[in-house]
């Protein structure tokens, strides 16, 4: 069968991703009532927090509980997925258990996928190029661009068997945690990098002997903790 993405087995099916899941938009700026107390408070999903296929838990916004009832509607449940609407359209990732109950802003969209698809499935399907290409088209505006509700529910999504949507989730998050794992690392070479930089061209530090196998570059080895 041939579809948005290519030919996929005849099985499978492509439907509009209305019609098996259901797209929120976020509620609006006036609503958000954000808190200074970074250590109380429901945490808030925005844009910067959705990058790599993750909800990163740095920095979050909160809202105190009273305001949090108030914004019930827009609260996160485990499978759920958050797609960027606003700047960036079609950053997006799976929520998971950490993050039930948590809220989602202004600028993001979140979608409930129904009981024939998979949050994870789905989220890695958005990653596709020719997805993420017609995100880009259907995405209105110049200096920001925009995505509406209204128009991601017009994607077309393939359908496969959901015991296929879970060993492809499976395989792609696998490799997503992987690739986690190697960026925390390049993070925190480059910050041993920039932290030992000043010291060794002052004559601060002495500089080591090469002897090290993670210092020669011939090993895989990582800096010691």
């Amino acid at each position: 069968m041939d579809t948005l993405i290519g030919v996929v087995p005849d099985e499978w099916r492509q439907v509009l991703l209305g019609d098996i899941c259901e797209v929120t938009a976020g509620p609006s700026g006036a609503m958000m009532r954000f808190t200074d107390d970074q250590s109380a408070g429901v945490p808030i999903v925005v844009p910067k927090n959705i990058r790599n296929n993750r909800i990163s838990a740095d920095d979050l916004k909160r809202v105190n509980e009273d305001a949090a009832v108030k914004l019930v509607r827009y609260r996160l449940a485990a499978g759920d997925v958050l797609c960027v609407r606003t700047g960036e359209p079609g950053r997006h990732a799976p929520v998971s258990v950490e993050q039930v109950d948590w809220l989602f802003g202004t600028a993001c969209l979140r979608l409930r996928p129904g009981a024939s698809m998979t949050g994870q499935y789905l989220s890695h399907y958005l990653g596709h190029p020719v997805v993420q290409d017609w995100i880009d088209r259907n995405s209105s505006g110049s200096a920001i661009r925009n995505l509406s509700a209204g128009t991601l529910v017009q994607l077309p999504v393939i359908v496969p068997p959901v015991i296929s949507q879970r060993k492809i989730g499976d395989i792609l998050s696998a490799l997503d945690a992987k690739v986690e794992i190697h960026e925390q690392v390049s993070r925190t070479t480059s910050a041993l990098r920039d932290s030992l930089l000043p010291l060794l061209v002052t004559g601060a530090f002495h500089p080591p002997t090469f002897d090290q196998p993670w210092l020669r570059g011939d090993v895989e080895d990582h800096p010691p903790e």
